[in-house]
């Protein structure tokens, strides 16, 4: 993925993560969990693995924070 044409600036960051999700977008745009630029990488990431996600970076910041272990849910 590129950036828009035009006078606008995207700084890096912007591009990189607009490649990220990329993917995501070509799956809601061709109606499939397994959408062309996402080949060979398996299936897309569900609700369920951002759930996690949040979860866990949740407990690293709680352990860092109490400098205690964290059980995750």
């Amino acid at each position: 993925m590129h950036a828009p044409p035009g006078d606008a600036y995207y700084a890096p960051s912007v591009i990189a993560s607009l490649e990220r999700v990329g993917p995501i977008l070509d799956a809601v745009e061709q109606a499939t969990l397994q959408p062309t630029s996402w080949q060979g990488r398996g299936p897309l990431p569900t609700h369920a693995d951002g759930l996690r996600q949040v979860q866990v970076v949740q407990a690293i910041i709680e352990s860092a924070r109490t400098g205690h272990p964290v059980t995750l849910p």
